[in-house]
């Protein structure tokens, strides 16, 4: 049968629907649980329990929604944050191009050479920086409980480090050397502390 409804709901934060199905003949309130109020106003005879589902229908679509939302959200948040780290991962890149062309005085044959070198010295040395800061949060981890063979192990693993990074450079050196020369070598660590210390001012301020 059909009816023509005029619906006002006021639902309370912890209402629940619960209801049995009856007959609307004339204005109705009907009370749920948790505080949550139904008013009815009707011209015919109807169903209850469809009134109920169908609200509850529509709140599940809202839920739904909202859940949707904010999904979309955090991936278009989680996207704003890759895109400013890649820029600023570039314009890092950029700068360190800039400083040790500059402070080494790399002419455009050194630096077709140099880079592809340097790059793969840098990305080796990343990888024990991480190792180092690893064994470091462990340390720094006053919360947890370490027993002694794990101390022994978290304070080689930070010392050893400074040993492989040391070992990288002397690994690398005669590669440098044979693309820059003696002199240019030298000033290539000079441009890496100057780069470094760039890097600290700009962390800062």
């Amino acid at each position: 049968m059909k009816s023509v409804f005029n619906l006002f709901v006021l639902l309370g934060v912890s209402g629940s629907l619960a209801a049995q199905s009856v007959n609307v003949k004339k204005d109705t309130t009907v009370w749920f649980p948790g505080g949550g109020v139904l008013r009815i106003q009707s011209s015919y005879s109807s169903g209850f329990s469809d009134i109920i589902e169908d609200f509850g229908n529509t709140r599940r679509r809202i839920v739904n929604q909202a859940a949707s939302n904010y999904a979309d959200e955090r991936a278009r948040i989680k996207q704003r944050r890759e895109e400013e780290a890649a820029r600023l991962k570039r314009f890092i890149e950029n700068q360190r191009i800039a400083t040790f062309t500059n402070i080494i005085g790399l002419t455009a044959k050194e630096s077709e050479k140099f880079w592809p070198v340097y790059n793969e010295y840098s990305e080796k040395l990343d990888a024990i920086m991480a190792k180092r800061q690893d064994a470091i949060e462990r340390i720094n981890d006053i919360h947890r409980k370490i027993p002694v063979w794990e101390q022994n192990m978290l304070t080689e693993d930070y010392l050893n480090s400074f040993q492989h990074d040391a070992d990288l450079m002397r690994n690398y050196r005669n590669k440098f050397k044979a693309i820059l020369g003696p002199e240019k070598l030298m000033l290539l660590y000079r441009a890496e502390y100057q780069f470094k210390l760039y890097l600290l001012r700009m962390c800062s301020e």
